[in-house]
This record gives C-alpha cells, sequence and structure tokens, in this order.
C-alpha cells in the first residue's frame, strides 16, 4: 500500500462523520481536500458522485442513464438495465473508468458463449455506447471496447423455416380444439410475433373492416411486461383472411371486455413469455397425437416429428406464403413489420431457393416417366 507524507480530516454531514484525504505534497493535499468537499456536496444534493477522473464505472452508469433515458423507449430502457445489472457491472462496476481494458471487456463476452449470439451482440453493443460517452466527456483517451469480437456461443441455433404441407394440415387439424389454436392461428395467417399476438387486445381487432392493428408486443424486461413493438415499423395494419375471421368472430361473442386480450392463459389472464412457451409446447404435444403418436402415462411415445417448431417458424410461413402468391416485396415488408427490406428480401430469396429446387425435382419425375433420365 502506498504511503503518503501528507494527511488531514475533516468532518462532513448529519451524521459528523470522519473523512481521510492523503497526498504527496501540501499543494495537491489542499486540491484534493477540495475536490473531495465538491464531491460530498454533489452527492448529498443529487444523490450521484460527480463526473470526474477515475470514478467508478457503476458511478458512471448513473449519470449515463439519465442522458440516456429520455432519448430511448421504456422497453429498450429497461432492457439496457437489465443487461448492465446482470452482465455488464458485476464485472466490471467496481473498476475505475481508466483501469479497465479490452482483455476485460472481452473475457466478459467469452464468459458469456452460452448466450444466444443475439443477446451477445447487444451486450456489446452496449458496452460500446457506453464506453464512447466516457471519451465524449473526456474521461478516457483510448476506447477499451474497440475491435471487440463475439465468441462462438454454445446456444444452440434454430433457424427460422417454413413448415410443410403435412405440418400445417396437422397444426391446422390441433388448432381446431386445442386452447392455443387462436394464437396459432394469428401467427400463421397474419404474421404476428409471438409478443404480438400475446400483447393483441380486442379494441386492436375490427371485425367490419376485417383488419387488426398491432401496437404492442410483451416485454420481458418491461415493468408492466408490456410495450412498444419491436421498431415503429412493427405498428401496422394487417387485413384478417377468411380463415381467421370465423375464429375472432366466435371467440369476441363470448368476451365481455372490448378491452380484454384476444389470447388469454388457462385463468384467463393477459399471457407471458413464460405461458407463450408452455402453450406451444402443449399444442406441440397435442399435434404428436393428432398425427398418431401414442402415449404413456401423458408422456409421448416414440420420437417427437413436430418438437422443432417455434411460434417464429408460423411467422416464417406466413412470409414465405406471400412470397408464394407473388405478394410484392414492400408490401410485405409492410405487412411483417419489417423496419428493413432486406430482412423481408432473405425470406423471399430463400422461398425462391425452395420453390426452384421443386421445379428441378419435377422436372426430374417428368424425364423419368419419358424414359429420358
Amino acid at each position: 500500500m502506498k504511503k503518503y507524507k501528507y494527511r488531514t480530516t475533516f468532518r462532513w454531514g448529519d451524521d459528523n462523520r470522519r473523512i481521510e484525504v492523503f497526498a504527496d505534497s501540501k499543494k495537491e493535499l489542499e486540491k484534493k481536500v477540495v475536490d473531495r468537499k465538491a464531491e460530498l456536496m454533489a452527492l448529498d444534493i443529487t444523490g450521484k458522485k460527480p463526473i470526474r477522473h477515475k470514478m467508478l464505472v457503476k458511478d458512471y452508469v448513473e449519470h449515463w442513464l439519465e442522458l440516456k433515458e429520455p432519448t430511448i423507449s421504456g422497453s429498450y430502457y429497461a432492457g439496457i438495465c437489465y443487461t448492465l445489472k446482470n452482465h455488464i457491472l458485476p464485472e466490471i462496476g467496481h473498476m475505475r473508468v481508466d483501469q479497465v481494458k479490452n482483455l476485460h471487456l472481452q473475457k466478459l463476452l467469452n464468459d458469456r458463449k452460452s448466450m444466444s449470439t443475439s443477446s451477445l451482440s447487444k451486450t456489446r453493443a452496449i458496452i460500446k455506447e457506453l464506453f464512447r460517452s466516457m471519451i465524449m466527456q473526456g474521461l478516457l483517451l483510448n476506447d477499451p471496447s474497440a475491435y471487440l469480437t463475439l465468441p462462438k456461443t454454445e446456444a444452440e441455433s434454430h433457424p427460422h423455416k417454413a413448415l410443410s404441407q403435412y405440418e400445417t394440415k396437422i397444426l391446422l387439424k390441433t388448432a381446431e380444439t386445442h386452447r392455443f389454436g387462436l394464437f396459432v392461428k394469428l401467427c400463421l395467417f397474419c404474421g404476428c410475433r409471438p409478443q404480438e399476438a400475446g400483447a393483441l387486445t380486442w379494441n386492436c381487432v375490427d371485425l367490419n373492416k376485417r383488419r387488426i392493428r398491432i401496437e404492442k408486443a410483451l416485454k420481458r424486461n418491461h415493468p408492466k411486461g408490456i410495450g412498444e413493438t419491436k421498431s415503429r415499423a412493427g405498428q401496422r395494419i394487417i387485413p384478417i383472411p377468411d380463415t381467421l375471421f370465423e375464429d375472432l368472430t366466435k371467440v369476441k361473442k363470448s368476451s365481455d371486455d372490448s378491452f380484454g386480450y384476444v389470447c388469454t392463459n388457462t385463468r384467463g389472464e393477459r399471457l407471458t413469455n413464460t405461458s407463450i412457451r408452455r402453450g406451444f409446447d402443449s399444442f406441440k404435444k397435442a399435434m404428436e397425437i393428432t398425427a398418431g403418436a401414442e402415449t404413456y402415462r401423458g408422456r409421448i411415445v416414440g420420437p417427437k416429428r413436430f418438437d422443432s417448431i417455434t411460434p417464429y417458424d408460423l411467422r416464417h410461413t406466413y412470409a414465405s406464403n406471400l412470397a408464394a402468391s407473388g405478394v410484392p416485396l414492400t408490401v410485405a415488408r409492410d405487412l411483417l413489420g419489417h423496419s428493413d427490406a432486406a430482412l423481408t428480401a432473405r425470406v423471399y430469396t430463400h422461398t425462391s431457393e425452395e420453390t426452384s429446387t421443386e421445379a428441378v425435382k419435377m422436372v426430374d419425375q417428368y424425364l423419368k416417366k419419358r424414359g429420358i433420365g
């Protein structure tokens, strides 16, 4: 521990606590006393330590969040707070801002390789924005968050896929009797994101004009559990197809609350991300039984044919059906609520590749019949 040549103390606050200050010279000691009193005064007034060199990361984060909150949506702010609290501050919050190096931040990411690529990307983005802010405030000269690379994740990747004709047939047959059938159909026939279907209320369903207005979505880290859609483009109007209109009309007649939720859990309450996962798992089990699977003590016997299907696959199927039907790319982008047409184009490209593959198979079969292949 370093030994200083000069030391002084003073009393502060209602509790008359003793504050010690150390320095190598009298001039430096006087300056440190003034700085320390200014810091304590700011802490008494604002509850936060003032921005200064060599402050702790966790103290700077308080100032950064205060400036950040008015500029972003409530759900995005809640997500940033969640990431800071659970992933960033436990690792570097106790460190001085000038002590954080690239290796500390890279290790932070590497230790979280069990997270999904998307979650890791968001964590890295928050880190980079935080340290860029420190540079703008003059606390740092160099950016330790530069050149951070994402580790290879251990989380399983589930690329979205369109359902086959057989899978769709079994799904629709199951939806006729399963309590989660309406939720599934909203994703399949309107392209709703699961969180959008869970937040949909009856005042956003216009059965006269046959359209649905998407305004809200479930938010895991939001204080109320529900907030704005993923992006501004997510707020959109979707036509109700004939295949879904009858189901909505039937459920609407049995609903007394004009502002209630369209899809609810077993207790008639709003869905959550957890109840969506459990409800969809139950629905997939029912699909297995519909397809003829045997059960033993409530469990499916043998391989599960539909276990890999996710709610987002239903939305992907909706997008693929738009492409196969010849719906223009720009119209599909609006219906899907994509902020970037490039996202929609990926689905369209994938669909055209599948169509081309099927076409080649048809040509092969034709040539074989002719005895040419």
